[in-house]
């Protein structure tokens, strides 16, 4: 028996899913740049995953990048 997914569109939060997130880094990374910035952790992850696309490597200054990308973002 498998279960159906919704429609994208038809979902409660606008057509965003949400994962979950094993890696302890990655995660670690998101809820200490949401705490700071007070940008919520979905939000930071998206950023992260933006980071990812634009084909930043994931390293010592992860963290580093993604808040002040995320604070950027928030002065404009």
């Amino acid at each position: 028996m498998t279960k159906k997914l919704k429609r994208i569109h038809e979902t409660s939060r606008g057509g965003r899913r949400q994962v979950l997130i094993k890696n302890r880094h990655i995660r670690t990374i998101c809820e200490r740049v949401s705490v700071e910035t007070g940008y919520p952790f979905q939000w930071c992850f998206d950023e992260l995953m933006e980071m990812f696309a634009d084909q930043h490597v994931l390293g010592l200054n992860s963290q580093d990048a993604l808040f002040k990308r995320v604070v950027e973002k928030l002065e404009l």
